[in-house]
């Protein structure tokens, strides 16, 4: 309790240092790139590599469609389909890019600008959330795709 206490007055007295969010660190596209794929071959295929071995232990069909040429593509995306009875019951993916931050006064976005790391979650209906790629781990991505599933089997 006392750290966020301690954490307050640094704030009143303007004494907290200010930091960027991990989401948008800049950092240069080549290094974005990194960040992402490590990303998903860190955590995201291992998550999906567990939750394969248990749904087909349930008796779904799983497919994990992992992505290749990682390094010559401008968004990478991994993505999980469960099958019951030979239909799909449910698909999730993850997608991460490197983004330019906005500047709305000129819309011209120089090639040196950093760009900042991002990914987003999908499903069929759409984007779900956006992931911090440096705080997300393979456990997070795990419930998620509980979360998310538990409202689809209901259907």
């Amino acid at each position: 309790m006392a750290d966020w206490i301690s954490r307050l007055n640094k704030i009143l007295e303007g004494k907290e240092k200010k930091e960027k969010s991990s989401l948008e660190s800049s950092t240069s596209d080549a290094d974005t790139r990194y960040h992402i794929i490590g990303f998903i071959e860190n955590a995201v295929i291992p998550a999906f590599t567990q939750l394969k071995k248990e749904l087909e232990n349930k008796g779904r069909k799983v497919v994990i469609e992992e992505p290749e040429d990682l390094e010559d593509r401008s968004s990478i995306t991994a993505s999980i389909s469960v099958y019951k009875d030979d239909e799909e019951e449910f698909y999730y993916a993850i997608q991460g890019k490197p983004y330019q931050k906005m500047n709305f006064a000129f819309p011209y976005q120089p090639e040196d600008k950093p760009s900042y790391c991002k990914a987003v979650i999908l499903l069929r209906s759409g984007v779900q959330g956006k992931i911090d790629i440096k705080k997300y781990s393979k456990e997070d991505i795990i419930q998620n795709f509980l979360d998310e599933y538990s409202k689809w089997v209901i259907f």
